[in-house]
């Protein structure tokens, strides 16, 4: 789907370069147009993650729409933007694409940060409880989170489980020793009340609405022992959806924290991480 030229509508200001799925594309000095020096091999059909290159300020700048032969491509949430509501192939076939680039395309520093947050919500919630945690990351991607609990969960025992969808990013996982299985349709293959927590990051905005979202979460539930904990952030194009969110989870067996809002230096900027953790209720 890519090609060497590319345009790309701005309603503010056009930095003078970008990344599109980790290749890098200039302006040309035209309003709209960017064109990549590159060889393009990507077939990425309905996803394109783009990252705005240095210049202070312009990385929170992205455009309002992509135009690629004649098809546009809408900003859905982050910096990704997409054709229509993709299926679970199309987010596996869109992670496959961008795998040799993956530390480029998603920001390996933030997602960090973020998924301690997510292990230190359950760990702190049941550590009068337990002394060692089983917990699945859903959307394991190339498995930042084992990287995380090496290094900042050393004295706690966790075991790490991993789902995903896309084949090359769980090569990836497997190779590092994490026991990571295929997430393929709807139900998550594993048994009931396995898990003392699950983490999400940066997982809810691939699910396509809010009946997805249900599903996916009664899902979590089964595989959570009683009084199992589920944490996830969401990105800031999902806060408006916060409330339905919470609704929908305690309509389907779990009792609700508050929000929790975490305000975080990452380089120069700062991030707010919103952070909604739910637990499963005792039967």
């Amino acid at each position: 789907m890519l090609q060497k030229s590319v345009d790309l509508y701005y309603k503010g200001e056009f930095p003078p370069s970008i990344l599109i799925n980790g290749i890098p594309f200039s302006r040309n000095g035209t309003r709209y147009i960017y064109q990549s020096t590159k060889n393009i091999n990507n077939n990425s059909d309905n996803f394109i993650y783009i990252k705005v290159l240095n210049e202070e300020g312009l990385q929170k700048s992205l455009p309002s729409e992509v135009k690629l032969n004649n098809e546009v491509f809408i900003h859905r949430f982050g910096p990704f933007f997409t054709l229509k509501n993709s299926t679970e192939r199309e987010v596996g076939k869109f992670f496959d694409s961008i795998s040799s680039t993956y530390r480029q395309v998603i920001s390996p520093e933030l997602n960090k940060v973020v998924i301690y947050y997510l292990i230190r919500s359950i760990i702190n919630k049941k550590k009068n409880s337990l002394n060692k945690f089983r917990i699945l990351d859903f959307g394991i991607g190339i498995g930042i989170s084992d990287e995380v609990i090496k290094n900042k969960f050393r004295s706690t025992q966790i075991v790490l489980y991993g789902l995903e969808v896309s084949d090359k990013a769980m090569k990836i996982c497997k190779d590092k020793g994490i026991e990571v299985k295929k997430k393929n349709g709807l139900r998550i293959p594993y048994s009931d009340n396995y898990f003392d927590g699950v983490i999400l990051s940066f997982v809810t905005g691939y699910f396509s609405g809010l009946a997805s979202f249900r599903k996916n979460f009664s899902e979590i539930i089964r595989i959570l022992k009683p009084l199992g904990i589920v944490a996830f952030n969401l990105h800031k194009t999902e806060w408006k959806s916060i409330n339905s969110y919470q609704r929908c989870l305690s309509q389907i067996g779990f009792s609700l924290g508050t929000p929790k809002i975490q305000k975080t230096k990452i380089g120069k900027d700062y991030e707010k991480i919103v952070i909604l953790e739910a637990q499963k209720k005792s039967k």
